[in-house]
């Protein structure tokens, strides 16, 4: 009897591409790429509160907030993800 074999680990030139050609969002990590489901009317509701009140505490500083479809990868862990809201300073 003989082992399956062990799927391929994709790159992140896969994943980019896989994802720039497809109908839905996804993660991608240690090369797996999975997808992911759409937000709750709850889930949207908190970001967009919070989205207000950080703008609002924000505004004249350096940071910007910005609001989920924006991927963003984690140099520490390298996830690519799309984080339901992110602040940057500019």
């Amino acid at each position: 009897m003989s082992a399956m074999p062990k799927p391929r680990k994709l790159t992140v030139h896969d994943y980019l591409t896989i994802e720039k050609l497809a109908n839905w969002k996804s993660e991608f990590f240690n090369g797996e790429m999975f997808a992911i489901a759409g937000a709750s009317r709850e889930h949207n509701a908190v970001t967009r509160n919070l989205t207000i009140e950080l703008g609002n505490r924000l505004r004249g500083s350096s940071c910007e907030v910005y609001v989920a479809d924006q991927r963003v990868k984690i140099d520490k862990t390298g996830l690519y993800t799309y984080p339901g809201l992110i602040g940057r300073r500019s």
